[in-house]
Order: structure tokens, then C-alpha cells, then sequence
């Protein structure tokens, strides 16, 4: 995550993202456990281990800590459901009514839909008034980032998950100071988050939401949605069937 000069992330840095067969070093690999399908397994290193890195080395979650979770999307879906097996609180919030309600069923104990622009008020009543321990950000723009300063309590932490490429992050220097907030950014995982993650999903307390599949061929299909906001959770390509691996019932070591 600290490296300044990425050489091996595939599909950013080198090419074959949407390959059939790609050669990484066999110290890349890690086991798929039998009871994960791969479908669900082909997420588990985007979707549900980044969060689980933000939640655990940023927010350090604790058991009755209240989560803001800004963004019900691919990433946020699987930090409220890792929010809640560490026993956190945990408030929804998304402009999306289909997002909220998926946001509900996977585990938030509280959603808010966005519908104008001054939120503040409503959605701090439901952190019970004083703020939130922690929000995380997973949309990235300037003012769901202001939005998300002023939900937290004293001494409360923000973590930007979610990102632009084009409008900076502002911060009132009075607020931040006054109310000792502290601001993290937190990027991908690592090799030991990634273990615990996989071992967190292979004992069900978190499920990969995956809500369809395409074929590779059909990868343009498939980002065209992701584009129209369509989907709640994640889809994942298929490259077709693989030697020693029987689909959707993971690897067993293979």
C-alpha cells in the first residue's frame, strides 16, 4: 500500500486486468477455501478486503463504535457487514433507495437517503445526537467529504476510501482543529488482510455480494452498468472454465 513507484498491479500499472490466463509469482497466490465460491472468492480482494483494512488498521473498530458508512455501494455493502461482525453500529447513508434498502438486509442498523443538500441535522439524529466514532467516505466528492467531517463526534476519525481524479479534498482548518477530528486515507490491503478477510468470508460472517455475472466477452456490457449506476454490490467476468477448478465451488487448493 506504501510502495511509491506500483509495478505489479494488474490492470493499473500492467495490463491483463480482463485476460483469460495471466503469470504472477507463486507468492501471490492464496487459497480459496472450498466453502467460497469463486465467483464471490474473484471480489474478495477489491470489494471486501479494502474496507476491511480501512475498518480495522484506520478505524480500529471496537465493539458499540458508531459507523457512518457513506456509500451503500461495492465497497460499503461489505464494510457494513464487516462494521458488524466486530459489533459496531452502524448508519447507512446513499442517495440510492436500492442501495439503502441492500444496505439494511446486509446488516445496517440505520439508513439515510440523501434527497437534499443539507443532510447534516437529520442524520446526526440518528448517531443519537452527538456524532459518530468514525465515518468512512466511499464516494469521494468534495461535498459528501464535508458532509462526512461534520458527522463526527469529538475526537471522531474520517476515512477516504473513495476518491475523484479532479476536485480536491477541502477541510475547515477551524473544525478540524477545534474538534481534534482525524483524517486517514486508506488504499487497497495487504498480505494480512487479505488472509484475515478470506477467513472472515469462509465463516459466513461475511457474504461477497455478487449480483451477477458476464461472460468475458461481455466486459463492455458489464461496465456500461457500472457506469449507469445500476448495480448494488458487485459483477464479475468469467473467463471461461479453468483447468482443475469446478465453477462456483471454489479451488480446494487447486
Amino acid at each position: 500500500m506504501f510502495c511509491t513507484h506500483l509495478k505489479g498491479q494488474i490492470g493499473f500499472s500492467l495490463d491483463g486486468g480482463y485476460a483469460e490466463y495471466v503469470t504472477v509469482p507463486a507468492s501471490s497466490l492464496f487459497l480459496i477455501p472450498a466453502d467460497i465460491p469463486f465467483e464471490e472468492a474473484a471480489i474478495i480482494t477489491d470489494a471486501v478486503a479494502t474496507p476491511y483494512r480501512a475498518l480495522t488498521s484506520k478505524v480500529r473498530i471496537q465493539p458499540e463504535q458508531t459507523l457512518a458508512v457513506i456509500g451503500a455501494g461495492g465497497l460499503g455493502l461489505h464494510a457494513i457487514q464487516i462494521a458488524r461482525a466486530f459489533g459496531a453500529r452502524v448508519t447507512a447513508v446513499d442517495i440510492s433507495e436500492k442501495a439503502l434498502s441492500k444496505a439494511k438486509e446486509v446488516g445496517a442498523e440505520k439508513t439515510f437517503q440523501i434527497t437534499n443538500d443539507a443532510p447534516t441535522n437529520d442524520i446526526l439524529k440518528l448517531s443519537g445526537g452527538d456524532g459518530f466514532d468514525a465515518v468512512m467516505d466511499f464516494v469521494g466528492k468534495p461535498a459528501i467529504q464535508e458532509l462526512g467531517l461534520t458527522l463526527l463526534k469529538v475526537a471522531g476519525k474520517f476515512v477516504a476510501v473513495g476518491y475523484n481524479l479532479v476536485d480536491p479534498f477541502q477541510v475547515h482548518s477551524l473544525l478540524l482543529v477545534s474538534r481534534e477530528l482525524e483524517i486517514y486515507g486508506s488504499r487497497a490491503c495487504g498480505r494480512k488482510d487479505l488472509k484475515e478477510t478470506i477467513d472472515l468470508v469462509s465463516s459466513g460472517k461475511v457474504k461477497p455480494v455478487v449480483v451477477e455475472s458476464y461472460p468475458l466477452g461481455d466486459a463492455n456490457v458489464a461496465l456500461r452498468k457500472l457506469d449507469q449506476g445500476d448495480l448494488v454490490g458487485r459483477s464479475v467476468l468469467v473467463p471461461g472454465k479453468i483447468p482443475g477448478l469446478v465453477q462456483g465451488k471454489g479451488t480446494k487448493g487447486k
